[in-house]
């Protein structure tokens, strides 16, 4: 029959699922969820989901997916994913519960994976092809010289100076690139130093004065924070010398 059907996908689904009626009382439940939480069935049954998902019968929309920090028996809190996916004629339905510990930390995993590599990028960039860079225009310059004292003729003169020109700018934008790629030299004073360093070195860089002003504390930030609102300074900054 249809409910000896739904008792056999339920004991044998992975993730968690419980039966729950309109206020949020555990009705029946399956192994998985058991497992998840680190409760025994009888401690579950006739409690309310709330315990175990914070604030979930507040927040579930019927087919949507949530995203909760969920609380397991022993206090320790998880990355959840809840949908109710759907109502009897009770009021009630079925909450379905995955663990996503596993997926978030191969996610940070991933990122820092990343961010060591642009980091390393950022260093082979500024140890190795600036310095060679640096090298070049200072044989190009020297070249200048030696044709300006041979009287060289002014085509050739010419030539050599537009070639200095070129490497001293390729020379920019490669460190443009490097401090890009770096981590952000984040100070005791945090945020706001760093932005104000950031200005002091685009308008030395470029020749160009830059003026910084904050209005108002900073709230505390997290690392993520701080290094998004960072680059987002540092991408307007760089549009503005490009298409000013």
């Amino acid at each position: 029959d249809i409910e000896g059907e739904r008792h056999v996908l339920m004991r044998g689904a992975p993730d968690g699922i419980a039966m729950i009626s309109r206020e949020g009382v555990i009705l029946s439940l399956n192994p998985a969820l058991e497992r998840m939480f680190g409760y025994p069935q009888d401690e579950l049954l006739g409690s309310n989901v709330d315990h175990l998902l914070p604030q979930v019968t507040t927040r579930w929309v019927i087919g949507q997916p949530t995203m909760l920090r969920a609380i397991r028996r022993d206090g320790s809190r998880f990355p959840a994913q809840v949908v109710l996916s759907e109502l009897n004629r009770l009021g009630g339905g079925f909450l379905i519960v995955q663990d996503l510990s596993e997926t978030v930390a191969l996610r940070e995993e991933i990122l820092t994976i990343a961010s060591l590599e642009k980091e390393r990028l950022g260093r082979e960039l500024h140890d190795a092809t600036q310095q060679e860079l640096t090298a070049m225009t200072l044989f190009a310059r020297t070249l200048v010289n030696r044709l300006e004292a041979g009287g060289a003729q002014a085509e050739d003169l010419d030539l050599a100076r537009q070639l200095v020109g070129q490497l001293a700018s390729t020379q920019q934008s490669v460190q443009r690139l490097a401090r890009g790629l770096l981590p952000i030299p984040m100070s005791a004073d945090g945020l706001p130093a760093a932005l104000q360093a950031l200005c002091a070195a685009v308008g030395r860089d470029n020749e160009v004065e830059i003026s910084t002003e904050f209005s108002g504390a900073v709230p505390p930030l997290s690392d993520d924070a701080a290094t998004h609102l960072y680059r987002i300074a540092q991408e307007a900054l760089s549009n503005a010398l490009r298409h000013a």
